[in-house]
């Protein structure tokens, strides 16, 4: 099901066994558009303390009721990394969350009910992004999502507007589309760029370069975030059919 990020803000966070806090920020990766973590301020119960979760953990968003739920226990909460006030994630920062959850999850599968393919596949993707951690050096590309909004963005012929929020899905927990506001130049107008027509990013300047005309821009699908409910998952061939000539005069997208 796809979503706006809007939608999630202050979001009850629920362990297996209770509650953890409300939603703060969402980490992604700025290669692959996938977002990583969720940051969550807890109650009085941890002080207050920020936490870091991994994405993989969330199983359920509840729109209705405003939360999400997780499945992890609040003891693997408590007794979990302890992040800055920055929240400065490191590769090895990284490594130790994601080997704490990971083991965490073993832990409570063997001790309690043995083990199942579900298990199995969380364990694996939770292992392959240790991994993945350990052969990256450097920037980690995790990017804030709360650090990213309002940033301009800018087509090859010129500023086509700024950045007003994402949309992911919440299966992949991928960013399906960047809804970009154009009212300094097209009035009340929200539009839907794929992050795959992302040229650029200069995170110094706030700005994202696109490689789109600002035409083609105004030619994209205005959006109406509450709609997006009703387009769900054919909003790939609901935008196709309405953007056809972009793809069709040039192949913008990108393969990563």
């Amino acid at each position: 099901m796809l979503h706006t990020l809007h939608d999630l803000e202050s979001f009850t966070v629920n362990a297996a066994d209770g509650y953890i806090g409300k939603v703060k920020d969402f980490y992604f990766d700025d290669r692959t558009w996938t977002i990583r973590y969720l940051v969550a301020e807890t109650g009085t119960w941890l002080k207050n303390r920020k936490v870091l979760l991994p994405a993989t953990a969330i199983k359920f968003v509840n729109l209705q009721e405003k939360n999400l739920t997780l499945d992890i226990s609040m003891y693997q909460v408590k007794n979990g990394p302890a992040i800055d006030d920055n929240i400065s994630l490191t590769p090895q920062t990284e490594i130790d969350y994601l080997s704490y959850y990971g083991y965490s999850f073993y832990r409570g599968v063997t001790d309690a009910h043995g083990y199942d393919q579900e298990d199995d596949r969380k364990l694996a993707e939770i292992f392959a992004c240790i991994d993945a951690v350990r052969r990256t050096y450097g920037d980690r590309h995790l990017r804030s999502c709360q650090e990213i909004i309002n940033y301009d963005i800018e087509a090859s012929d010129s500023d086509v507007g700024y950045l007003q929020g994402m949309v992911f899905d919440e299966d992949t927990w991928s960013v399906s589309y960047l809804m970009v506001n154009t009212s300094n130049w097209w009035l009340g107008h929200q539009v839907l760029v794929e992050p795959q027509l992302i040229k650029d990013i200069s995170w110094g300047d706030a700005r994202i370069y696109v490689d789109m005309l600002r035409q083609q821009v105004q030619d994209a699908p205005i959006f109406d975030p509450d709609t997006l409910a009703s387009l769900d998952k054919n909003l790939g061939e609901h935008l196709y059919q309405r953007n056809k000539n972009i793809y069709e005069k040039k192949p913008l997208f990108k393969l990563v």
